[in-house]
């Protein structure tokens, strides 16, 4: 018995949306304890409303689709405790498990306050004029190798008048309000080289097959 099978296939692949996940902030900011920003500077802060302000930020950019973050740090606790591994659990096994084209880390820079004092002429009443500022990076690493898609920074300021009559102290709402200003600028930023990035996978992404 002789069977003859000639079978033609022709696709096309259309490319899917970039997929992209959140690491939990890693923070580089100094801020004194007994500082009024301290609230923002904190851990819990800064890894976990952080990185749920960048996810928000990322849901608007036409292109991208953002991964669960639950899932993802789910799979990440989950590398974390393969019995045979020394170095810190890496992001690019939970990555890969989930299908993850990038991953972006957020690292505040810097929470600073900067003063400027002017003495009155006229009376023993000084005037000092605070500027708020906090600067934050945006980095794109890559799934396979963790190399660097991408990076961009967000500073946002705010400047405050401060005397015996007038005095303002930031709640943790409105740094957290500055926190996402600079983060919807770091991504603005950064959304060029990822569509670049988007746009490369497109034109790899088309494909005939003969059997």
């Amino acid at each position: 018995l002789t069977v003859l099978a000639s079978i033609l296939l022709a696709t096309a692949i259309q490319a899917a949306d970039l997929r992209v996940a959140v690491l939990d902030f890693d923070n580089l900011a100094e801020v004194e304890a007994e500082d009024s920003l301290s609230s923002l500077g904190n851990d819990v802060t800064l890894t976990e409303k952080g990185a749920l302000l960048l996810n928000q930020q990322l849901t608007g950019i036409e292109g991208l689709r953002v991964i669960d973050r639950r899932d993802f740090m789910r799979k990440l606790e989950q590398s974390s405790t393969e019995p045979d591994e020394e170095m810190e659990p890496s992001f690019i096994h939970a990555a890969q498990q989930l299908r993850v084209d990038a991953v972006l880390r957020g690292t505040p820079m810097s929470i600073s306050r900067n003063s400027r004092i002017i003495d009155a002429a006229a009376g023993p009443e000084s005037v000092r004029f605070d500027t708020i500022t906090i600067r934050v990076m945006v980095q794109a690493l890559d799934s396979i190798d963790g190399s660097v898609l991408a990076a961009a920074q967000g500073k946002q300021s705010v400047d405050l008048r401060q005397s015996s009559i007038e005095k303002t102290v930031m709640g943790s709402d409105e740094l957290l309000s500055m926190l996402e200003k600079a983060l919807a600028q770091a991504v603005g930023d950064l959304s060029k080289p990822l569509s670049r990035e988007i746009s490369s996978r497109s034109a790899k992404a088309s494909a005939a097959i003969s059997i």
